[in-house]
């Protein structure tokens, strides 16, 4: 308790009606259940001290509390009822013990002032609706233990921002962060399933689906215009029947799969997509180029997806497709010819037994990448002599007329509509002096 001298405490036995107009209250030692609405709507009550040997905190025992500000809860409890602490607006201080196996539904609701929990590691369940509406709570500490995060559990919690889920969990229930506007940011391991709306409007900018998601509705995300990558595994299935707006996103492969019934309807819901993908009367070719986003890009694919899968299939896939096979589609990217004439020459001579082509392979990569690498640096002198030729032109401006389109303007505007040809050939003069090259 406070200690101070003039403050008069009630002790409470775990029988008698609390007065209406208590502010400080001391339980017995002897008293192991908090009854059922015993301190409900004690509206001045400031400090209560419970006592060690307590083990149960009945239904809506504090409900309406609005002036409690803190409450030490004994290392005894083990469950903690419905609606336990439910309107404790004031309440900002709240120690869960590590020996509590249930928190019932509803029971921190609307404790606008709490700004941090502490989630014990024998607690497998956090209930329905337990911190909804809990508006200044910025930090949850999880501990390993917690398996279930159920409907509304954190909903509403403004203040949330970032969120660490520990290797124990297995489900986050339907709308369990829905309307979390300021969370942008989670960790989870791959083994998490989520239910259908259990990120509604929150504010993430990058979001991967763990892979063990396999059937997905996308309106889980709700409207979010700041997301802008969202990662999904290769072979994940997608309903879509809610009109939701994902107008900031950028970066997703789309399932081969996938069907929109209604294209009309894409231009409002991926702003960014449809601008980048689509022309003025046809919406389609924006499902097409992410459905076929790594055709012919097999490389790119075990990029893209890589973190789907362990270190060795990653690698696996990769050996299988650098061989000298994927060489040669390597080379036709190459643009001077005689480089790849020379190279297709060294893999034809390649010896059949696997085992002694070893070293002939790593010599065709060890040339390969020298090639690359002066491919490289060729593109960025490139766009170092594209850029001077932009700021001897800066004073140029977009046509603003009928027949140039924003893209059209941003195009001239940044000086996109300036090639510069035929410089290869004054790069590299020992190589391709007195030849005939391709740039």
């Amino acid at each position: 308790m406070s200690g101070e001298e003039d403050v008069e405490v009630y002790v409470y036995n775990g029988f008698d009606e609390v007065p209406m107009d208590v502010t400080h209250v001391r339980v017995e030692p002897s008293v192991t259940v908090i009854p059922e609405r015993a301190f409900k709507d004690r509206e001045e009550l400031i400090e209560v001290e419970l006592p060690k040997g307590l083990v149960t905190i009945g239904d809506q025992a504090f409900e309406g509390c609005g002036s409690l500000t803190s409450v030490n809860i004994p290392s005894t409890v083990e469950e903690i009822r419905l609606e336990a602490f439910y309107e404790c607006r004031k309440l900002s201080g709240v120690t869960l013990p590590e020996g509590l196996q249930r928190l019932g539904e509803w029971s921190f609701v609307s404790c606008d002032s709490l700004k941090s929990i502490n989630i014990p590691p024998n607690l497998k369940t956090i209930s329905q609706g337990t911190f909804l509406y809990c508006s200044s709570l910025s930090e949850v500490v999880s501990s390993e233990g917690i398996e279930v995060i159920g409907k509304d559990a954190f909903s509403k919690c403004k203040a949330l921002e970032s969120v660490t889920f520990p290797s124990s969990l297995r489900v986050i229930g339907n709308e369990s962060f829905e309307g979390c506007i300021m969370l942008n940011e989670i960790h989870m391991h791959d083994a998490i399933e989520i239910d259908e709306m259990a990120f509604w409007d929150c504010n993430f900018t990058n979001f991967r689906i763990p892979p063990r998601v396999s059937h997905l509705n996308i309106n889980f995300l709700g409207s979010n215009n700041s997301l802008v990558s969202l990662e999904l595994s290769e072979h994940v299935t997608i309903e879509d029947d809610v009109n939701i707006v994902l107008g900031s996103l950028r970066n997703i492969k789309l399932p081969s799969d996938y069907v929109v019934d209604d294209t009309s309807s894409l231009p409002e819901r991926f702003t960014s997509l449809v601008e980048a993908f689509s022309d003025d009367d046809n919406n389609t070719p924006i499902l097409e180029a992410l459905q076929h986003r790594f055709d012919d890009l097999p490389i790119h694919k075990i990029c893209y997806y890589q973190s789907y899968h362990d270190n060795e299939t990653n690698m696996q896939h990769l050996k299988r497709e650098i061989n000298p096979y994927s060489l040669a589609k390597r080379l036709d990217s190459l643009s001077v010819s005689n480089w790849r004439e020379d190279l297709e020459d060294i893999i034809s001579t390649f010896p059949e037994g696997a085992n002694k082509r070893d070293r002939d392979t790593q010599a065709v990569y060890d040339k390969l990448a020298t090639y690359e690498s002066i491919k490289e640096g060729t593109s960025v002198l490139e766009l170092a002599l594209w850029k001077a030729k932009i700021d001897e032109s800066h004073n140029k401006r977009a046509r603003i007329d009928s027949e140039v389109g924003s893209r059209g303007q941003c195009r001239i505007n940044c000086g996109a509509d300036i090639v510069m040809r035929n410089l290869l050939p004054y790069l590299l003069p020992k190589l391709v002096a007195g030849e005939e090259e391709e740039s």
